[in-house]
């Protein structure tokens, strides 16, 4: 996902609302928090979905090897990550959430960076 929200933007990298305002991702410093926060919140999710305590790990970003990903599929894996992290209590009020709402509507509406 974090490859998609700098591939289909209308400029280079990508912005979201975040709870402090916005965020840039541009560059890999940025890549690797926003990635850490999905994991957490995914792992966050399970855990209070399951009580099991669960460590994500550490996130660090790598271009995928496939990278010809349509909108359509990136849309259906956006929504696959929302409706797994949303069984986190703190989805709703999540960067992660900003970050999937702000990619899907990227994704829908694609404007290439000119």
């Amino acid at each position: 996902m974090i490859w998609a929200a700098t591939q289909y933007g209308e400029r280079p990298g990508f912005y979201f609302p975040v709870t402090y305002g916005v965020r840039f991702i541009t560059d890999q410093d940025s890549k690797n928090l926003t990635g850490q926060e999905l994991l957490n919140i995914n792992a966050q999710a399970l855990e209070d979905l399951y009580g099991d305590e669960t460590h994500g790990g550490t996130y660090t970003y790598q271009s995928p090897r496939y990278m010809s990903w349509e909108p359509l599929k990136l849309i259906k894996i956006v929504h696959n990550y929302e409706y797994r992290a949303s069984a986190c209590n703190n989805w709703r009020v999540s960067d992660a959430r900003h970050f999937c709402a702000s990619l899907g509507r990227q994704l829908l509406h694609p404007r290439p960076w000119i």
